[in-house]
């Protein structure tokens, strides 16, 4: 059963305590807008998709340290996020890029992955955070429990020469 609650909390530093009943070992949160400035406090579990304070995509999954014995048996090993991603390069007066991003594992549960751009790419679409650290520039795309795609739309000056290398990935 999945039910929606809104709090609304006011600017500045607050505490939020969640109480429940865990049917199981795992557990994700959602969240309709980014929270900031988290500091969490759950004995006993194990946090992932916190980065920096905040939650890229949104969710808080949390891992039961010591599962239960029929848990240990029933559940496999989680699965490392994999995605296909595909652009398709519109070469107009404007340049235009768009990136389309698929789910192939976990088929269940919420997960981030990052998603390097292309050289000089300036992403267009709303509500994207462009994430630039080490040279490195590329989007933390966050897949919800549910969510199947993620696409963001861009656009780039064209270069004065093209080069076109294959993937060496197979």
């Amino acid at each position: 059963m999945h039910k929606k609650v809104w709090l609304n909390i006011p600017k500045g530093k607050s505490e939020v305590q969640i109480q429940a009943l865990i049917l199981g070992d795992t557990v994700n949160l959602s969240f309709p807008l980014n929270p900031h400035n988290i500091a969490l406090n759950a004995a006993g579990w194990d946090a992932f998709r916190l980065q920096n304070y905040t939650l890229p995509n949104r969710t808080l999954e949390l891992q039961k340290r010591e599962r239960s014995e029929q848990s240990e048996l029933l559940v496999a090993a989680p699965v490392a996020p994999f995605v296909s991603v595909r652009r398709n390069l519109e070469i107009d007066l404007d340049w235009q890029l768009t990136t389309h991003v698929w789910r192939v594992a976990p088929v269940q549960g919420g997960f981030t992955v990052k998603i390097p751009l292309v050289k000089n790419e300036i992403v267009i679409s709303e509500d994207i955070e462009v994430i630039e650290e080490d040279n490195e520039r590329y989007i933390a795309v966050g897949f919800k429990p549910g969510q199947s795609a993620f696409t963001w739309n861009s656009i780039f000056e064209p270069p004065k020469t093209i080069n076109m290398v294959a993937s060496s990935y197979p």
